[in-house]
């Protein structure tokens, strides 16, 4: 078939495609929702006007919330797993929904997310966190990666919210005495004392949320049962008695009989009114929590510094002055920014000068204000350092010293798409204030933003009703990607997404006032955007221009935000190109190209191997990966044997190339391999088990903290989580104890083994403290009745609404035959 015959027929078939995906599925998800978020349940529905006071200054209580659409069949199989974590976490983590529509109360709250998909879990923690580089305070939304149809699951997500460090576990009279008497400063009111006497060996997820709810109220403890007798006998709890839970009225309670043991049941309602009863008043300043993310403590946010003081943008630990964008050095720059196609933002900058510590955040902070970051990507170079020293007299010779005047702070060069050895960058003059310092500096956002964009090329066509057939019919192999911006002008965001991606898609944009070609595209609401491919005819295999029909998707968020649309742009890439996703994600430094040196990476198997490894490195990036063992012979060996082979050696690539461009950007970080099975109880402490392999933990083995990544194990997504580590992007969690590599690895391993349906689980391993009693055969049994019943009741429902159709259509047929036959009998009189 010739190719504009393809294309015709493909634009017929387009028309019908779209409306389908314009026009929703009968609304199944709203009875599912209805039936399984009822007003008066454990799952609140969450609104626009409340998410503030509930949610976002809320510094008492943790927050799951799903975000879930009618016509969403995933929305639905998830409905009845989320209400059943919410009901086995009542009291301790609090649940909501958000449903996402035009006519949604909630539309703010979700737009705020930046959701690029449903159903989407998202965990709210009760405290805020400062950012490192302007100081602003917000709470930062942790995202679940993990099964929707798991209650067990998504109960862990919820629990994992919840603070440890609220709770200090005591073994000792002395320990206990010194925690007794510990006390912020003179000003702050000595709180009671609360001690849980458990035989747990970890705390509890009951234990942390009555910390978390009466913070600043009353201070938390807990012994085990075993270290009662000598760590305190005035308590006469022995093992039969345990979990017990005493307030301490004051630091010498112990010794004067000052405190009271509860004597109600060990459940939230109880306890909670047993310490209302106790507890210290909610202080005036209840605000939530805000923590530094590079430590993970609390302190107060930063204000920002008056001009001329002492204090320094550096960072406290090692002196390096704090960067907004990642790094490029002499020897990278010709092939990260000349030889790059894209437009690059590069700052010069004299980092090494305290004056000018801030100059990074600076812009940072204006490309953030003018809604344009990541629109063109945002390099520095740091001037100070001598093997620059070319490029500062070539692109930034303002910076040096001339004629006894000041250098200035910063250079800002905007290097042009396309070719850039033969054409000068363009400099932006609008950083105000003292040039020679920045402790005044500031750049205006507008300005900024509009310089960017006089030089990022229009690449995207302007699209009318009479030009659909021939931009369809062009290129039909190149998938398109149609935007349906608010207004006449094309958006700047999606200018910049087709100067990003215009090697690999066309772009056309319909203005507001055209609404004809709108309705052929299925587009009711803006902003909205559409992808345009041709499919596989089968999978695994590559599209064909012969094939007869588009296939079509629409963008799944509610506002064309760049974010979330390269992230989108860049997993078709992946889907419906078929690129290798280290080649999408481009070098950690946000493009493609350009050869990666990888570096060998050791497993290491013992104590001292880590040691050698790890030892001198601040960070330590733990690769646990499940190392495949040798089959006796040949023979032995099977296809799945073959396959664990091949993605295990995928694996250690991924992180061996992340490593080069760790190494080649001089970070301080080693990476090293640990089995996960054979060192299961390592891997524990980062809370990693064998089913989790492969995942990358970055460690800090000095100060036992740790970061865990998720998401795509491939080399550049593992160099960019580093970095975000290095940089306090990403947050990190203290490790109690570290525990030692066991030489020669552990005994065997034998996997846990799931029932197809797990929602049957210990409650025990959520949360810890409950005891054995309070969920009884009885209890069990009626809620299992009580689920039953529901899907009994959906059941129902469903055979009613068939039998009121089935009747509908007999009443209609009996009507219709009694109306023939009348017709019959008045002809017969006629005659």
């Amino acid at each position: 078939m010739p190719r504009d015959a393809v294309a015709r027929r493909a634009v017929r078939v387009l028309a019908l495609m779209l409306m389908a995906i314009a026009t929703p599925r009968a609304a199944v998800a709203s009875d599912a929702t209805d039936l399984y978020y009822p007003e008066d349940g454990p799952v609140r529905a969450l609104a626009d006007a409340d998410f503030d006071a509930l949610v976002a200054e809320n510094g008492r209580e943790a927050w799951v919330v799903a975000f879930h659409a009618d016509g969403c069949v995933s929305c639905d199989d998830m409905a009845p797993h989320f209400a059943k974590a919410a009901r086995t976490l009542s009291g301790i983590v609090r649940f909501a929904h958000v449903r996402v529509a035009e006519d949604s109360p909630s539309m703010e709250i979700a737009r705020s997310a930046g959701l690029t998909k449903v159903p989407t879990v998202l965990g709210f923690p009760a405290h805020k966190q400062i950012n490192p580089y302007t100081g602003a305070v917000a709470k930062q939304p942790e995202e679940y990666r993990n099964s929707t149809t798991s209650s067990k699951r998504i109960a862990d997500f919820a629990a994992s919210l919840l603070p440890s460090n609220l709770v200090r576990r005591v073994k000792t009279r002395d320990a206990l005495d010194a925690f007794l008497n510990e006390k912020a400063d003179d000003d702050t009111p000595t709180l009671p004392t609360t001690i849980l006497i458990t035989s747990k060996k970890e705390t509890g997820a009951l234990h942390k949320s009555l910390a978390l709810r009466f913070r600043n109220r009353a201070r938390f403890t807990e012994m085990d049962v075993l270290d009662v007798e000598a760590a305190a006998p005035e308590l006469r709890t022995t093992q039969a008695d345990a979990p017990a839970f005493f307030v301490l009225k004051n630091p010498d309670a112990l010794a004067d009989g000052g405190f009271e043991r509860h004597e109600g049941a060990m459940s939230v309602d109880a306890l909670v009114e047993f310490l209302e009863r106790h507890a210290a008043p909610v202080p005036e300043d209840d605000a939530p929590e805000a923590r530094d993310p590079r430590t993970g403590e609390a302190r107060k946010p930063k204000t920002g510094k008056a001009k001329g003081s002492d204090e320094s943008d550096t960072d406290a630990s090692d002196g390096a002055p704090r960067r907004t964008f990642p790094a490029v050095d002499a020897g990278s720059f010709e092939r990260s920014v000349l030889e790059s196609p894209r437009c690059e933002l590069v700052l010069f900058a004299r980092l090494g000068d305290p004056q000018c510590a801030r100059v990074s955040a600076a812009v940072g902070e204006a490309l953030l204000k003018g809604k344009i970051a990541g629109h063109v990507n945002a390099v520095e170079v740091n001037v100070s350092d001598v093997s620059a020293a070319a490029l500062q007299a070539r692109y930034a010779p303002a910076t040096l010293t001339k004629n006894e005047k000041l250098p200035r702070c910063a250079a800002l060069a905007l290097f042009p798409h396309g070719d850039k050895q033969e054409l000068d960058p363009e400099f932006f003059d609008g950083l105000s204030g003292d040039e020679s310092t920045t402790n005044d500096m500031t750049v205006d956002p507008k300005a900024l933003a509009n310089w960017v964009h006089e030089h990022v090329p229009d690449l995207v066509v302007s699209l009318s009703s009479s030009a659909v057939e021939t931009f369809l019919r062009a290129s039909p192999l190149t998938p398109k990607l149609v935007a349906f911006p608010k207004g006449e002008k094309k958006s700047r965001a999606f200018l910049a997404l087709a100067a990003n991606f215009n090697d690999d898609f066309m772009f056309a944009s319909v203005p507001e006032s055209d609404t004809e070609t709108a309705e052929q595209f299925g587009v009711t609401t803006r902003p909205a955007l559409r992808l345009l491919y041709l499919p596989p005819s089968e999978p695994g295999a590559p599209p064909s221009a012969d094939q007869a029909q588009y296939a079509a998707a629409a963008f799944p968020a509610p506002t064309l935000a760049y974010t979330t649309m390269h992230a989108w742009v860049q997993q078709i890439q992946v889907q419906v190109l078929g690129k290798d996703i280290d080649e999408v994600m481009g070098d950690g430094v946000g493009r493609a190209g350009g050869e990666k040196k990888s570096l060998e990476v050791v497993f290491a198997d013992t104590a001292a191997a880590l040691e050698a490894e790890c030892a001198e490195a601040p960070l330590c990036a733990v690769a646990f990966l499940d190392r495949p063992t040798e089959s006796a012979s040949h023979a032995e060996k099977t296809s799945g044997d073959e396959n664990a082979r091949a993605a295990f050696e995928k694996q250690t690539l991924a992180v061996e190339t992340a490593a080069g461009i760790v190494s080649g950007k001089g970070l301080p970080a080693k990476f090293v391999f640990v089995d996960v099975i054979s060192q299961r109880t390592f891997a524990s402490a980062f809370e990693v088990t064998p089913s989790d392999a492969p995942r990358l933990v970055v460690a800090s083995l000095r100060k036992n903290r740790f970061a865990t990544h998720f998401g795509a194990f491939d080399a550049s997504s593992l160099a960019s989580f580093l970095e975000d580590v290095l940089s306090a992007r990403a947050k990190t969690r203290m490790v109690q104890e570290i525990p030692s590599l066991v030489d020669g690895g552990e005994g065997a391993y034998e996997p846990e083994v799931f029932e197809e349906v797990e929602e049957e689980f210990d409650l025990s391993d959520i949360m810890s403290e409950e005891v054995e009693g309070e969920v009884s055969k009885e209890q069990a049994a009626a809620r299992v009745e009580r689920e039953l019943a529901e899907e009994a009741a959906v059941a129902a429902a469903e055979k009613a609404r068939e039998e009121e159709a089935a009747a509908a259509a007999k009443k209609k047929a009996k009507k219709k035959a009694k109306k023939k036959k009348k017709k019959k009998k008045d002809a017969a009189h006629g005659e």
